[in-house]
């Protein structure tokens, strides 16, 4: 299984959505750090800025991911869904629209800013409705 869907129920027993979220994203940013050795995965980005824009995207994927979770009542089909599309999309626009190098540098850069603006409502979201009963799924 999955360290995500093992972990998130049993942080969300403990901790409010946004800081289960960023403990996840720690693991999550280790996790994949050594596929960034391999210059096939990274492209032509150095190793450094590939590992700074994938930490820059990890966190607030980790809180979208979260919320996703809960609002689906921690189905993880629809989470592995929402995962391999966001990873097929940002993966494979370069491609499909033709971009140059430097155009596609700054369309992930630009939905990094996205990333970022989505995990900041979820954010307020979660913060205001402290006291709103947050769905924890069962870790049956």
């Amino acid at each position: 299984m999955h360290l995500p869907f093992f972990a998130l129920p049993r942080l969300l027993e403990k901790y409010n959505p946004v800081i289960a979220s960023l403990i996840l994203a720690i693991p999550w940013l280790f996790w994949h750090t050594p596929l960034f050795v391999f210059q096939e995965w990274r492209g032509d980005a150095s190793f450094f800025y590939f590992l700074l824009n994938y930490f820059l995207r990890v966190i607030p994927l980790s809180l979208i991911f979260t919320w996703f979770f809960q609002k689906t009542k921690g189905s993880l089909l629809l989470i592995i869904l929402l995962h391999s599309s966001y990873n097929l999309t940002f993966n494979a626009y370069k491609i499909a629209l033709g971009l140059s190098e430097k155009s596609a540098e700054l369309l992930r850069e630009w939905s990094i800013v996205a990333l970022w603006i989505i995990a900041s409502a979820i954010a307020i979201y979660y913060l205001k409705n402290r006291n709103a009963q947050l769905c924890v799924p069962s870790i049956d």
